[in-house]
């Protein structure tokens, strides 16, 4: 296991994390659960993480999950906290899930036992898959705002409970659908190919994958190669035949796709087979046999038939005859290539960002400081919108024109604090998703009684919870304010 591994500043107390920070054990415990949080947070593309229990007592309680920055992390379930956040657990076959607009529980079945939890988020189309050693247990969509950054995470069970986290390839149960790990930056969905696939002019399910065209020089197991490499797969679908494969680490060279049928199991004597299942004689006949009724294979392999215009029963399963295609390659394909624009790593990203105010020009012992207007611009220099969240301050006057909103959304005349406040005081917004604030500009008004305390003296802070900060920037000195003055600061 391996990657950016588990927040120590995410976890309960009754929580400890390993010196690498890939695993999470509960120490002590009451019959209830504690949450874990991963370090990554991640906010594009479809990418994937695992989650692996431990091997026995509770670890089937282990939840694999999502949150955001702020949700609570117990004592609850993962998913029965505080928005964002959601999660499976194999123990009750049970999704549970908290956002902005309702909380509640969905899907109900069996204790699964214990096995490796996958987590797959499409964010784009806002969709969170479940898997359990492989296999797809719930499918979640979910009620996010666009751009909301999440992080992987775990809910604990009581004690010796633990969850070990592997954010990077290979995963134990890489999933067929395209994906990249999670800790991939976003330069990695930068490069992808796209069509439609056909079989004798209908649309058909088929894995997908793609591979360079040139030979490129790689480690596999330790040993230096050089072969066409594989860059990603994913599976069309079965009614339109539209696919995507988005390419590994944006390779932006030219690739073959290449379309692969099922070609099932081969034939075993006696052997319980499901609908679904497919079987091919030991010797290739050109088909494949797709179960649609359980059973028993026979002690011997049979004729095997070719008619495909009806069901046949072969031992005690009942089968379909169906045409075993060859692989079909198509190419070469030059990638679709896109610019991602790598985040600025000067800049940091929170939810909460505030000025913390020490000293105005003229100070006063009642309403000791006032802003007007406040606005965050991003690493573009565009306005980043205040609609959504919450404006925030250390105190504000009763007065509807002196809310700390009014800084905000230009409907009175300026925040200030409550009568008889003194510094340091502080206005600030919560955003509905982490942002990077990349300048902080604050207005003044025409009314020198709000100018006279505006702040000469503060930080520029930002936090994730809303109780620890950090300074960005800090301005010491500032001259008086004029009429309807305009300041950046640049962090």
């Amino acid at each position: 296991m391996a990657g950016s591994g588990w927040d120590p500043n995410g976890i309960d107390t009754s929580i400890t994390i390993s010196g690498d920070e890939q695993t999470a054990t509960r120490v002590g415990g009451n019959n209830d659960t504690f949450c874990v949080r991963g370090i990554a947070g991640r906010s594009r593309g479809r990418r994937y993480f695992e989650i692996t229990p431990g091997a026995v007592g509770f670890n089937s309680y282990v939840g694999a999950g999502f949150m955001d920055n702020a949700a609570s992390l117990g004592p609850h379930t993962l998913g029965s906290g505080t928005p964002i956040q959601g999660g499976w657990r194999a123990a009750s076959g049970q999704f549970t899930y908290s956002y902005a607009s309702g909380s509640g529980a969905r899907a109900d079945g069996p204790n699964e036992g214990i096995g490796v939890l996958g987590v797959l988020i499409d964010f784009d189309a806002k969709v969170c898959e479940i898997y359990k050693d492989g296999a797809v247990k719930f499918t979640e969509v979910m009620d996010i705002p666009d751009d909301t950054v999440l992080f992987p995470a775990c809910g604990l069970y009581d004690n010796n409970t633990e969850a070990t986290l592997n954010t990077v390839e290979p995963f134990q149960f890489p999933p067929q659908e395209t994906f990249i790990a999670w800790d991939k930056p976003d330069s990695a969905l930068a490069s992808k190919v796209s069509g439609i696939l056909q079989i004798e002019g209908a649309a058909a399910a088929r894995i997908l994958k793609a591979f360079t065209l040139e030979r490129l020089t790689y480690t596999v197991d330790g040993n230096t190669i050089q072969e066409s490499k594989p860059l990603g797969e994913t599976v069309s679908d079965p009614v339109s035949g539209e696919y995507e494969i988005i390419l590994r680490d944006g390779f932006p060279r030219e690739v073959f796709v290449v379309a692969f049928d099922k070609y099932g199991e081969v034939f075993e004597p006696d052997a319980l087979v499901e609908p679904g299942d497919r079987i091919h004689p030991t010797t290739p006949n050109g088909y494949v046999y797709e179960c649609n009724g359980s059973g028993q294979l026979p002690s011997t392999e049979p004729a095997w038939p070719t008619d495909d215009t009806q069901g046949h029963s072969i031992g005690t399963a009942s089968f379909l005859v169906k045409a075993f295609y060859r692989p079909m390659v198509h190419g070469p394909v030059t990638p679709v290539v896109t610019i991602v624009e790598p985040d600025d790593p000067n800049l940091a990203s929170a939810k909460f960002w505030r000025i913390f105010i020490t000293g105005t020009f003229s100070p006063q012992s009642t309403f000791s400081t006032s802003v007007a207007r406040i606005r965050f611009k991003d690493a573009g220099g565009a306005e980043i919108a205040t609609v959504d969240g919450t404006a925030i301050a250390s105190s504000e006057h009763t007065s509807s024109a002196n809310k700390a909103v009014v800084a905000f959304n230009d409907t009175g005349d300026a925040w200030v604090p409550s009568s008889g406040e003194a510094l340091p005081q502080w206005i600030g917004y919560e955003f509905v998703s982490s942002k990077e604030v990349s300048e902080v500009v604050i207005e003044s008004t025409n009314d020198s009684f709000y100018n006279d305390r505006h702040p000469t003296d503060f930080e520029i802070q930002y936090s994730e919870d809303g109780i620890n900060w950090t300074t960005a920037l800090e301005v010491i000195g500032e001259s008086e304010w004029g009429s309807q003055e305009i300041r950046p600061y640049v962090i």
